[in-house]
């Protein structure tokens, strides 16, 4: 669906149909290392309260027996979504007992590689392949690479939705198609203006290993955090989902010389999935990825290729410390206004070089997004982040005022007036935020996060969420929350 922005904004000026951008499900995961009271990184095995991590669909592990992931259910607002997370929170601050969980994204005190667990899991064949695939990755990334935790971002829009735009745009063609086309449209888009996102709202601009180069945003994203290896160099393409998944699988079933000297086996025991550039599609680190919910034990691509997409993932956020989960409403909002934006804008087909110019704008943006000055490039020229920033944002503006119009209320345009100040001023990014309160307490990147971290706690087990009962409360006024058991 390659349509005009303003041709969108039509769409939607009808009042019924603005209701409909407000619509759709929102799910958030998010990664975050357990640390003793000192800040090294606790050693101790997941914690038994939370039943077997397979079994779990909301407290489990990533990729160390360290890392917890709490992953929310599609829900239908931001808010809920919040709610969710923060109720997570509560349940796993209480079931860590002396523990902490660490607020940043980059690591603190880590031990040397061969003492990070890799996670375990129960002795059944699913619980085989996931071991094993999470030892490929200790050989291929290092544990240490593994360890930078993040926030994904998963968004669907409503049924709804699509249906007006399938009347609109595409009465003739099937839905399925169209819906693909919607969502491959959006990723376009969000890859070639992430940087804008990461600028905004990365909050990585150290690390203990002083990574940074003085105007860093996000070190998780750039080429010194998390990163593909060798990924880079077999591109996958986002015009459709035909070249996506045959991209995929062409990658999945490719040998890598370097990983095939790693060895399958070792002493007799397998360390390694496979020796391909992939061992499997969640190997696929790329910033944004295309889901659909199937049967248990089916590829995530079969899903795809025979459903289609239901949901998109976006995964270069940081943990922002300054908020109790990571990440706040008020970013939340401004994302899904930024998905709206990748919707209405023009997407045309990305071409492999357009795609290695987005990831270098994203890795200037990244490393030094904060420079005065500084100018990513496009195929229409250099550009710096201010410039660009406020034509993206005049565009955006347009969308928050569709979204108030629709709403009752003008909560969108203060959170994009407040993004568009930061724009101006990088005082006011969460990367100054924190490279001001680390030199204001005169802290190093270890005890600015164990800080956070102890201040975390009192809120969620001493301040806001004090007692059992609120906790039972909250539970009980919001029956999606009954699902997560209480301890």
């Amino acid at each position: 669906m390659i349509q005009e922005f303003d041709e969108l904004c039509g769409l939607f000026s009808d009042r019924d149909n603005r209701k409909l951008l407000l619509q759709g499900k929102w799910g958030i995961e998010k990664e975050a290392l357990r640390i003793t009271r000192d800040g090294s990184l606790a050693l101790t095995p997941h914690p038994a309260v939370f039943g077997d991590k397979t079994d779990n669909l909301f407290i489990k592990t990533d990729f160390s027996e360290s890392q917890v992931e709490l992953v929310t259910p599609a829900l239908d607002s931001i808010e809920e979504a919040d709610e969710y997370l923060k109720y997570l929170h509560s349940v796993v601050e209480r079931g860590i007992g002396d523990e902490l969980l660490w607020p940043l994204s980059m690591p603190g005190l880590l031990p040397p590689e061969e003492m990070i667990p890799v996670s375990s899991f129960n002795d059944s064949e699913d619980g085989r392949v996931k071991e094993i695939y999470r030892s490929g990755l200790a050989l291929r990334y290092g544990k240490r690479m593994q360890m930078i935790s993040g926030i994904h971002y998963n968004f669907s829009f409503s049924p709804e939705l699509i249906e007006l735009l399938h009347q609109r745009f595409a009465p003739d063609s099937e839905k399925i198609s169209l819906i693909n086309d919607i969502y491959f449209a959006v990723a376009r888009n969000f890859l070639r203006h992430r940087w804008l996102l990461l600028y905004l709202f990365g909050a990585s601009p150290s690390s203990c290993n002083g990574n940074d180069t003085g105007y860093a945003t996000s070190v998780r994203m750039s080429s010194s955090g998390y990163n593909g290896g060798n990924q880079g160099r077999y591109p996958v393409s986002f015009n459709s989902l035909s070249e996506y998944t045959g991209d995929l699988r062409r990658v999945l079933a490719t040998k890598s010389p370097y990983y095939s000297g790693i060895g399958i086996f070792k002493d007799g025991k397998q360390v390694q999935l496979n020796d391909n550039i992939l061992q499997s599609e969640n190997e696929f680190y790329s910033p944004v990825r295309f889901k659909r919910i199937g049967r248990n034990g089916t590829p995530q691509l079969d899903n795809l290729t025979s459903d289609g997409v239901q949901y998109i993932e976006l995964r270069i956020f940081d943990l922002n410390p300054f908020h109790v989960t990571g990440i706040s409403v008020e970013q939340m909002h401004f994302i899904h206004m930024f998905i709206l934006f990748c919707m209405f804008e023009k997407s045309e087909p990305l071409s492999y070089n357009e795609l290695s110019m987005a990831d270098m704008n994203a890795q200037l943006a990244a490393v030094s997004g904060r420079k005065p000055g500084l100018l990513l490039n496009d195929a229409e020229g250099a550009f710096t982040i201010l410039n660009r920033g406020n034509e993206l944002f005049d565009k955006l503006r347009v969308i928050s005022h569709l979204l108030d119009e629709a709403d009752g209320d003008n909560k969108y345009e203060r959170i994009l007036e407040q993004q568009q100040m930061a724009l101006e001023d990088t005082e006011l990014l969460p990367s100054s935020w924190i490279k001001r309160e680390m030199n204001r307490y005169g802290e190093s990147h270890e005890e600015f996060g164990l800080r956070r971290a102890l201040e975390n706690r009192y809120y969620f087990c001493v301040d806001e969420y004090s007692s059992s009962a609120r906790l039972n409360q909250r539970g009980a006024d919001n029956p999606a929350l009954c699902c997560v058991p209480l301890l």
